[in-house]
């Protein structure tokens, strides 16, 4: 059950990974999230968090490589700040100036 479970959890954390990391490949090209996308966003990395503990505390993670699996969620948190950084500068243009603490071609060496 437990190999079923940390399966799951991969299956999970992968798709997830897939999306965000796609648009962080295409420069956030895409149109800006619209606000019910921004909550769906939110619900979704909150979500990642709590698969990604529980499968971190899991005997299935043991066969990984920890600071791959720490580095992904990363990437992940850092990626969802910069489209809803991208909604808010297109709903408030102000937002704009205050600038982001990263910029995404600091991914490339990752």
């Amino acid at each position: 059950q437990q190999a079923v479970d940390g399966v799951t959890a991969m299956l999970r954390l992968h798709s997830v990974e897939r999306e965000l990391f796609s648009r962080a490949a295409s420069r956030f090209t895409r149109t800006p999230l619209q606000q019910e996308e921004v909550m769906a966003l939110e619900k979704v990395v909150d979500n990642y968090r709590e698969v990604h503990m529980h499968f971190m505390a899991s005997p299935a993670s043991q066969a990984c490589m920890q600071t791959e699996w720490q580095s992904r969620l990363l990437l992940v948190v850092w990626v969802s700040y910069c489209l809803l950084h991208d909604a808010a500068c297109h709903v408030h243009p102000m937002v704009a100036s205050y600038g982001v603490c990263l910029h995404w071609t600091d991914l490339k060496h990752l």
